[in-house]
């Protein structure tokens, strides 16, 4: 799947190793949340099968849905 990604074959063999080295294949349910504003960024997620949703919540506390995902979408924060 790492293959698929748009700047893939910009990268050097060595840095393509290293994506593949640390890449984890991680499965969850629906509803599940995978990642708040308040802990540490997890890097990059791609999505295989599925969608995440992100939002940010608004100061009333209402969500703000932020992004909507496709079939490879990357989610970070730098």
């Amino acid at each position: 799947m790492l293959e698929n990604l748009p700047f893939w074959s910009h990268l050097t063999d060595d840095q393509q190793q290293q994506l593949v080295r640390f890449a984890d294949l991680r499965r969850y349910r629906k509803g599940q949340q995978l990642y708040s504003s308040s802990e540490e960024c997890l890097g990059m997620i791609m999505v295989e099968s599925g969608t995440i949703r992100t939002y940010i919540v608004s100061p009333e506390g209402k969500d703000c849905d932020s992004a909507d995902t496709g079939r490879i979408h990357i989610h970070g924060r730098l």
